[in-house]
């Protein structure tokens, strides 16, 4: 029978410190190695078959390498991040165990049961967008994603940062008037109106319109907006997929886009590109979100007594094309 290959032959075979090779197998990514090194070394391992024993780490270390990532309903533009989250783990040297819930279902029960899965499963920290501050005494290490919080460590688009800018965005090319199709409990409608009153633009209420729940139950508001006698000249979107449910709204009520209405979205999903008109939209860059939430947590694994850690980061603008000037005439 084959002998298993160990990180002391590689060392040996590469001429280096079994814990230099150890780092670089664990974190090929963020390992301090030079590249030639690192390329090296996993050139070695897989040439000689190395497979890693993670039963003798998770013994030598007291720790599983298994970190616990929770999100409602897969099927949401979540998908995105979750699927980087998983290489990202994989390149640091964990496991993700995944764990979701039905959007439709009681947010907080829901999360607190898929939380205790996890603390079964042994989990070494835990990765979400819900947020429970009752968790913080909980004793796992736990990294929220989506919104600044007051007691546990966060990765978070800076909202504030962009909802001056999509207001400073559609002010510069001449609207005044500007409508807002979202979740008022969300901290972009409050700086998004914040920012338009700063701007001098008035928040019209009948123009502020509410969404969640069904997607499609959301857009007979926008409709009877649409219908008015004056009516917007820009809409900003909470989501990339409320944009383009606008989008077809417009369309069916004769109302061209971006001729006749703008739409400035948020998220860029992959679909973003390909709907008619291509949206503008603010990128939440997944894959920026998922390594700092991975560095996040393995820092607070690996340091539990760091202060709290705050992750922001800015989103760039996508231009496409559902954005324009008014006609003369609105603006």
């Amino acid at each position: 029978m084959r002998r298993s290959v160990t990180l002391h032959d590689i060392a040996v075979h590469c001429g280096l410190s079994k814990s230099t090779v150890a780092q670089i197998l664990r974190s090929p990514e963020t390992c301090k190695a030079a590249m030639a090194t690192r390329n090296h070394v996993l050139a070695a391992a897989r040439e000689m078959g190395y497979q890693p024993n993670f039963a003798a780490r998770s013994l030598s270390t007291r720790r599983s390498f298994t970190i616990g990532v929770m999100f409602p309903a897969v099927g949401s533009f979540y998908h995105k991040l979750v699927i980087r989250l998983d290489a990202v783990l994989a390149q640091h040297g964990y496991y993700g165990l995944f764990s979701y819930w039905p959007t439709r279902l009681d947010a907080r029960s829901a999360f607190r049961h898929a939380f205790e899965r996890m603390r079964q499963h042994g989990v070494d920290g835990i990765i979400t967008c819900e947020y429970d501050e009752s968790l913080a005494g909980e004793g796992i290490p736990i990294v929220t994603y989506g919104n600044e919080r007051r007691l546990m460590d966060c990765v978070y688009p800076d909202k504030t940062e962009y909802a001056v800018r999509a207001v400073r965005y559609l002010y510069e090319r001449g609207h005044r008037r500007v409508a807002f199709m979202g979740l008022f409990e969300d901290i972009r409608y409050r700086a998004l109106t914040q920012a338009m009153t700063e701007a001098g633009i008035a928040v019209n209420p009948a123009w502020m319109i509410p969404a969640g729940g069904v997607l499609e139950a959301n857009f007979g508001r926008i409709r009877d907006v649409l219908s008015q006698p004056v009516r917007p000249t820009a809409v900003i979107t909470h989501s990339d997929h409320l944009a383009m449910g606008v989008i077809l709204t417009a369309h069916d009520a004769g109302v061209r886009v971006p001729d006749d209405l703008s739409v400035l979205s948020f998220d860029n999903l992959r679909e973003a590109a390909f709907c008619l008109p291509p949206l503008t939209t603010f990128d939440q860059r997944f894959d920026l979100a998922a390594s700092l939430l991975a560095e996040t947590l393995i820092r607070r694994i690996e340091e539990p007594s760091l202060p709290q850690q705050k992750r922001p980061y800015v989103m760039p603008l996508i231009e496409r094309a559902s954005v324009a000037s008014p006609p003369p005439a609105d603006a």
